[in-house]
């Protein structure tokens, strides 16, 4: 194995980059421009130690094959992110993929005709003999590769994603076990329609799409519901629940699930609200059996320290009906988990956004198998309902209905947003800070002086606020027997609902334009030091949950505050203060500082079923792979009344242009 090599096998490359241990200047500069490649996919720096690691098992590779190969292996694992399962490396298909993943690798110092390089590099790579100990050519190879037909595939994902098809045919296949005759049903679940549930803003009242959501839950065992923001989802998830329970299933035996723990607490605070306004006696049943929405991995009674879940197979989950929101966050592990864990006869309901972004890890399941069927046309007991009438906009919000309109219209690859001014569904162009008006959909032209000025402007209005807001940001707060009084509950209220109202959001999390380094910029603003380092977290300072903790209760995707609090007769201590429920709990920092991040900005990813008055979308100075039409689409989705874009109008058209193919086998498995 030559020098080289071995470094690579036993040293992250990052690191052999920085320590230049024997490689040479030469080499170090090829690392920087790997480095700036990975990071330009949305990939961490570890993801290069994971293809030179395996490109190190190929120790009689030319170092144009190895480099070939890391290539290879980082564009793979940057599909995968992007929710497919497979990468297509000929035919139409792969020319484009191995483009558009390439395209980056021309604004190193591999030089402008990279891409087409790298792409003929790894063709001829995958034609050859000489990697046959790191890529196999059969589905019983086990290689950490596989190459198959037009295809590259992870082994791990490709055996995955077969068992999961299995699984699934089963489900579509299987009948479910028989609740009532559909007459009987119709009549229940006009029941249902007709004692409608109340909320914090009145009454709900569900359209004919809705309807037929609910009673396709009860006619199939697996049924999808799809729908963008405001269209009823978690309406339809709590008509679902009180409709099996009038037809005879067990509450104990209906499980609901979201893939975070925010999510799972959205779902329960609306479940406890919408079921405690009734007076039915069914669903005082319901109250009274304490239905606890849960994550899923908590569910499947997932455990950190064996890695392994306690319901599979062999140990099914106890329910009747299990019931999942947020499904376009469901990647291809935790579906295939899930399906392994449902009992013979049990149901499967699963509501999302199919236009939103797929999971961060492979597969888009929720996607492909929405596109499998529909109520009219049901795929053996596979029934999907597309939910279009929006509820979140009323008639005389315009600025709601323009970033509604304006999302449509970038999810249809409309390029044409800009064209003109009296249309109430376009972008509003603002060349500089001081013209926005943080109303429907505005993009500020980019640049340096631009962007250092809307992040001032953000901060002042955004994050300090007014003197009332910043006076709350700084008090001592008084928590007493893990929770605070009564007369302290307005003022946490107040600050909490100013706080989540706004969020800037990033296409990745690295890059100067990535939310690290916007959260880094944010953070130096409000401690008034140019070069703060972002481990000393400030009061008033917004903060992330990026990991679950049963134990506290704190889940992935919790938003708190960095506050002052006093524990009895304690001096006063920075603690992170997070909403639950009727109060707030608080955690001192030094206990919870590994599992939290500053949260002035998220990825759009991270900000999936999340809503805010006004966000900010942030794009890279350049197109990148990542940056398509559905990052587009999300991020706007998440507003309710002011979406900002902030960059360069041709990156924006570039990427409302490009609707990036998830590709994947399981629908081509499903038919076999």
């Amino acid at each position: 194995m030559t020098r080289p090599a071995q470094a690579l096998a036993t040293m992250s490359a990052w690191r052999n980059f920085e320590c230049r241990a024997g490689l040479g200047d030469e080499r170090a500069e090829k690392w920087l421009a790997f480095a700036w490649f990975a990071e330009a996919l949305n990939l961490t720096r570890d993801s290069i130690q994971i293809a030179a690691e395996i490109a190190a098992f190929e120790p009689a590779l030319a170092d144009t094959d190895r480099d070939a190969l890391i290539t290879l292996v980082l564009i793979l694992l940057a599909t995968l992110a992007e929710g497919s399962t497979r990468l297509p490396v000929s035919g139409v298909d792969g020319d484009a993929a191995l483009r558009r993943l390439l395209q980056p690798l021309a604004e190193t110092s591999f030089g402008a005709v990279a891409p087409l390089r790298f792409a003929s590099s790894i063709r001829a790579l995958l034609g050859g003999d000489a990697p046959r100990c790191v890529i196999g050519y059969d589905d019983e190879d086990y290689k950490p590769l596989l190459h198959l037909g037009d295809s590259v595939y992870l082994r791990k994902t490709r055996v995955t994603e077969r068992t999961l098809a299995g699984r699934l045919a089963l489900l579509m296949t299987g009948e479910p076990s028989p609740l009532v005759n559909d007459a009987e049903l119709r009549r229940v679940a006009a029941e249902v329609i007709a004692a409608p549930i109340r909320t914090a803003s009145g009454s709900v009242e569900f359209s004919q799409e809705q309807r037929a959501a609910v009673e396709a839950s009860a006619r199939s065992r697996l049924t999808l519901i799809s729908g963008g923001p405001g269209t009823g989802k978690t309406s339809i998830t709590i008509a679902i629940v009180r409709l099996m329970a009038r037809l005879g299933i067990d509450p104990r035996a209906i499980g609901i699930a979201a893939p975070t723990g925010k999510a799972a607490n959205r779902i329960r605070e609306f479940l406890d609200l919408a079921l405690s306004a009734t007076k039915d006696t069914i669903d005082s049943a319901l109250i009274e059996s304490h239905l606890e929405p849960v994550t899923l991995h908590r569910m499947l009674g997932y455990s950190e320290e064996s890695r392994r879940f306690r319901y599979h197979t062999k140990n099914p989950l106890a329910y009747d009906i299990v019931i999942v929101d947020e499904g376009s966050m469901l990647d291809l592990s935790l579906m295939e988990r899930l399906t392994a864990a449902m009992r013979d006869g049990s149901r499967l309901v699963i509501l999302g956004d199919a236009n939103q972004l797929p999971s961060v890890a492979a597969g888009a399941v929720f996607r492909e198998l929405m596109s499998l069927g529909t109520i009219r046309e049901p795929r053996g007991h596979l029934q999907c309902v597309r939910l279009e009438r929006s509820f979140r906009t009323s008639a005389t919000d315009a600025a709601g209905r323009a970033i509604v309109a304006a999302a449509r219209r970038v999810n249809e690859g409309d390029a044409g947003l800009f064209e003109s001014r009296e249309r109430e569904d376009g972008i509003a162009r603002r060349k500089k800070t001081a013209e926005l008006n943080f109303y429907g959909v505005e993009m500020l032209a980019w640049s340096r002086e631009a962007m250092s000025e809307f992040l001032d402007r953000w901060h002042v209005e955004r994050i300090v606020g007014d003197g009332e807001i910043a006076a709350l940001r700084q008090r001592v707060y008084r928590e007493e027997n893990g929770a605070f009084a009564a007369d302290e509950l307005d003022s946490l209220r107040r600050l909490f609902a100013f706080s989540s109202a706004s969020r800037i959001l990033a296409v990745t999390r690295v890059l100067d334009s990535g939310a690290e380094r916007i959260n880094q910029l944010m953070h130096r603003r409000t401690v008034g030091i140019s070069r703060a380092p972002a481990t000393r977290l400030a009061v008033g300072e917004p903060i992330i949950a990026i990991r679950n903790d049963y134990e506290r209760a704190l889940f992935n995707g919790d938003l708190g505050i960095v506050l002052r609090v006093r524990r009895g007769s304690d001096a006063p201590a920075l603690v992170g203060v997070f909403p639950r429920r009727d109060n707030f709990a608080a955690y001192r920092l030094d206990t919870i500082r590994e599992q939290i991040e500053l949260a002035y900005a998220m990825t759009v990813h991270k900000a999936q079923g999340s809503e805010f008055d006004s966000v900010a979308l942030i794009l890279p100075e350049k197109k990148i792979p990542l940056l398509t039409r559905e990052v587009v689409y999300t991020a706007l989705s998440r507003a309710r009344c002011s979406a900002v874009i902030v960059g360069i109008e041709a990156v924006l058209i570039e990427s409302v242009g490009e609707k990036v193919e998830r590709y994947s086998a399981l629908s081509r498995l499903l038919a076999t």
